[in-house]
């Protein structure tokens, strides 16, 4: 199984949802905390990452900028860690947010999203080691 410290200091973006299902990518820039579900569920959350990249047309491994865009074309919320004490701090907002019944995952894909407590749409930073273990 990976663990955090196999990313320390290595980009990795996960996906969650808020209270109401709406849907987010949360890029750590190598030091944000990355709730201990992530890991446990870390090829679940791969392929969130490639359906969303082909709903975007672009890997969503490619340039974090555009792609966090593009997501937000789509209705994904984007936070970023901020160098280097953070939080996550809210990078797009989607001008039409959309929940996690609006996309076509597979049931195995629904249950791989983080749940983090709130809104994304009122939060404009997020620290999820508040709510989540994040010591993996």
């Amino acid at each position: 199984m990976n663990t955090r410290s196999d990313y320390e200091g290595v980009e990795l973006d996960w996906f969650a949802v808020d209270d109401g299902g709406f849907v987010a990518l949360l890029s750590s820039a190598g030091f944000g905390p990355i709730p201990d579900v992530v890991f446990e569920r870390f090829d679940g959350q791969r392929r969130i990452e490639e359906f969303l990249g082909g709903i975007i047309g672009t890997p969503a491994s490619a340039d974090l900028c555009r792609v966090q865009q593009l997501l937000s074309l789509a209705g994904v919320f984007a936070f970023d860690w901020k160098h280097w004490d953070g939080p996550y701090q809210r990078t797009a907002v989607p001008t039409q947010p959309r929940r996690l019944e609006d996309f076509c995952f597979s049931q195995d894909l629904r249950e791989a999203f983080v749940v983090i407590p709130g809104s994304f749409s009122t939060s404009v930073e997020l620290r999820p080691e508040l709510y989540l273990p994040c010591a993996s």
